[in-house]
């Protein structure tokens, strides 16, 4: 029988090969699905995806990638050193075979580049840029940062922090020295005195007022109702009889016109003639008499509902109003020298 680590190192063998298929496989699912995000103008979930290829099998390929990716967010410095690092990473097929279009976009990308040069003499200075994260000082290096204003912080134990800004121009160069004010080595703040106790003075309770007596209460007055026509219901009144008896002559005429007219129609002697009808000779006093009527009959009728309402509004007028009466009121207060009300009317 095989020993078993010879058996084990047979197993490893058989399935290297199949493991490292299987790597490959994913490595470029990666870079396809972020090259189409690319295309999409996704770049910042293609960067991820690269960067998962890298991480599975580094290669200039994939850094390259990632700085193209980096130089559409406009993540110049990230962008550099990954184009840089792919351009001199070895002996890369696909980067021999792109290098003059890497070449051309790290030189795009430098034109968004400026140097900054940062020092300062307090010792265990750090330097913060723009709020990140702070960083050691002296650099080891000068920093490449995007063009533009820089906000920078340095700061050291013991000193005050100083906050400065600098224009770092494209391709150019900044430097700029940072002194901290900083206290002399073993010398400690004197610690603020304690606070005094709060002396709390208690005023003595304002003294109660002394008691007035209440006002004796006002005298009762009762104001008697008093009744006065209403003057502007009478008016109305007034108004609507007015308006009947004017119907009422208006009946009246229509009445004797009508009358007349009916009177030309019933004689013969006006509205018959030899070879001549009624109709023919007297059809006006006919048509007369019958508007006549009509109108004496609406003439009456209107005065009869003119001369109801008048005497309605007649009589709702002699009611009034109540009015507060000052000439008749009866006066209430209570009298003095003994617990008992004098009321008494005023006239």
């Amino acid at each position: 029988m095989r020993p078993l680590p010879h058996l084990l190192l047979g197993l490893a063998l058989l399935a290297s090969p199949a493991l490292a298929f299987a790597q490959e496989a994913d490595v470029e699912a990666l870079h396809r699905r972020g090259l189409t995000l690319r295309e999409q103008g996704r770049a910042a979930e293609a960067l991820d995806l690269f960067r998962q290829a890298q991480a599975l099998r580094p290669e200039p390929r994939t850094l390259a990638r990632m700085g193209l990716a980096e130089a559409e967010l406009a993540r110049w410095a990230d962008a550099e050193q990954h184009l840089v690092e792919a351009l001199t990473g070895g002996r890369d097929r696909w980067v021999r075979h792109n290098r003059e279009d890497l070449e051309a976009e790290l030189d795009s990308v430098r034109a968004h580049l400026g140097t900054l040069e940062v020092r300062s003499r307090a010792p265990g200075a750090s330097l913060a840029l723009n709020g990140g994260e702070a960083r050691p000082l002296p650099l080891s290096a000068p920093l490449r940062v995007a063009e533009g204003t820089i906000n920078l912080e340095v700061s050291a134990p013991g000193c005050e922090s100083a906050r400065r800004s600098v224009a770092v121009p494209a391709r150019g160069t900044a430097h700029i020295d940072v002194d901290l004010s900083c206290r002399p080595p073993g010398v400690v703040e004197p610690a603020p005195p304690p606070a005094q106790p709060a002396v709390v003075v208690v005023a003595p309770p304002p003294a109660p007022p002394p008691a007035v007596p209440p006002p004796p209460p006002p005298p009762l007055r009762i104001m008697a109702p008093s009744h006065a026509p209403d003057r502007t219901t009478r008016v109305l009144a007034w108004s609507a009889w007015g308006g009947a008896v004017v119907l009422a002559g208006v009946g009246v005429a229509g009445l004797v016109a009508g009358g007349a007219a009916a009177d030309r129609w019933n004689d013969d002697a006006q509205c018959l003639g030899p070879g001549r009808s009624r109709e023919s000779l007297c059809a006006g006093d006919r048509d007369a008499a019958e508007t006549m009527g009509a109108v004496a009959t609406a003439g009456f009728v209107g005065a009869g509902v003119l001369a109801a309402t008048g005497t309605v509004l007649w009589i709702l007028s002699g009611r009034g109003s109540e009015r507060p009466a000052a000439a008749q009121a009866l006066h209430c207060a209570p009298s003095l020298g003994s617990p008992s009300v004098h009321c008494a009317f005023v006239f």
